[in-house]
């Protein structure tokens, strides 16, 4: 690469004086003026300058050749958002210079927004190549390493513009994730602290702190932590529910109860379509001897095979899931008991149930009316502990009845 340098740089200075033409001072003024625009607060002046100046800046730079102008104009339409039109002059402005490292790292943004991972790739390095002090060209190589599962190349990137710029928020960011991805949840912390120094407003490093303290059950540092992001922005649901799991942690359920109605009142006004859209929320985490615990509370029964609480043990090491537990009302089961009188045709009939991966199905239990949260969680933890026994069972598409004697029917 360093040979393939050299030799561009020397092809340069052999024909320095087809290249020696600058663009006019004016376009160069005009071309800084519009990135300024785009990137300020004035984008719609920004757009309108360059829309009308564009056919004049081209031929100005057609003329001149100038390397550094077709750069500008490349970033003006960058920052505009004409992929196109800024990949043509980045391109010109490589074609009249190669040694341009804006140019390549430019290039290699418009690469990575469109999906070439590769291209990108190439693009900041060779950036870096040519002017190793820019720490940001080291964090874009390191978010498209990241973006290909190269943990450790990423790691070793943003590590790097970390040297360049010991303040680098966007490289401790990075940097923190990765070691809280790999369990090193020390490292990660100091990052994470050392950024909140710098920025203590940051909320997206404040709820990832807040999670790293709730990994490792550290539940007055979560609640610290997610109450700060909380604070931020208080109408993300999803802060507002990470607050209700540390607030069951902690065992102060008076705030967890006014939480858990501040969130359905979230839910039923519509203000958050994605949380209408997933139609629950997990309300708390915790752990068992057979591995790591989610409760998650949907918001009404819906659908034939309704559910209104759902535990979901997941093995810790490789988080597959090992069993759930949930507590439904299934319409079909309704309409038949109704039929036969049992129940009245307001009424439902809810049901404890068990669910393997292989597909076995287990019934623990029937009960006339919802039970609530605390309630259904306890019989879950029996469950899980195997200090319940199921009723009846579904495996291998037989269903078995389990008689007080011990004893199965088919």
């Amino acid at each position: 690469m360093k040979k393939n340098l050299l030799l561009m740089v020397l092809f340069i200075l052999s024909f320095g004086q087809v290249f020696a033409q600058t663009a006019d001072d004016k376009d160069i003024d005009t071309l800084q003026k519009i990135i300024e625009q785009l990137q300020g607060d004035d984008r719609q002046s920004g757009l309108a300058q360059l829309s009308s100046q564009a056919d004049i800046l081209g031929s100005s730079l057609k003329v001149s050749k100038d390397a550094d102008g077709y750069l500008l104009l490349g970033r003006a339409y960058f920052y505009a958002e004409l992929d196109d039109q800024a990949n043509k002059n980045l391109n010109l402005a490589l074609k009249y210079n190669p040694l341009l490292p804006q140019a390549h790292f430019f290039s290699g943004l418009l690469a990575m927004f469109t999906g070439k991972l590769d291209d990108a790739e190439q693009s900041f390095r060779t950036a870096i190549q040519l002017d190793t002090g820019i720490d940001a060209y080291r964090n874009e190589l390191a978010r498209i390493l990241v973006m290909k599962k190269d943990e450790s190349g990423a790691l070793m990137a943003f590590q790097n513009a970390l040297k360049v710029n010991p303040e680098n928020i966007e490289a401790q960011i990075g940097s923190a994730q990765i070691y809280m991805g790999q369990g090193n949840n020390e490292k990660a912390e100091l990052l994470f602290l050392s950024t909140l120094k710098t920025d203590p407003d940051r909320i997206f490093v404040n709820s990832n702190l807040g999670q790293l303290y709730q990994n490792i059950e550290n539940h007055k540092g979560a609640l610290k932590y997610f109450t700060k992001a909380h604070q931020i922005n208080p109408n993300d649901w999803r802060l507002t529910a990470k607050l209700i799991q540390e607030y069951h942690a902690l065992g102060r359920m008076k705030e967890r109860d006014d939480l858990r109605d501040k969130l359905y009142q979230t839910w039923g006004s519509g203000k958050a379509p994605d949380l209408n859209q997933q139609g629950f929320f997990v309300r708390e985490q915790f752990i068992t001897e057979g591995g790591k615990v989610f409760g998650m509370e949907y918001f009404e029964l819906t659908g034939e095979r309704a559910t209104k609480y759902v535990f979901q043990q997941e093995d810790q090491i490789s988080k597959s899931v090992k069993f759930k537990v949930s507590l439904g009302s299934y319409d079909n089961t309704i309409e038949i008991l109704r039929e036969m009188g049992d129940i009245g045709p307001d009424e439902r009939l809810y049901h404890l149930d068990g669910y393997a991966p292989d597909g076995s199905h287990y019934t623990y239990g029937f009960f006339d009316e919802q039970l609530d949260y605390d309630t259904t969680r306890k019989l879950a933890i029996e469950v899980f502990n195997g200090e319940r026994k199921e009723i009846s069972s579904a495996t291998d598409g037989s269903i078995r009845l389990h008689l007080p004697d011990g004893e199965t029917q088919k």
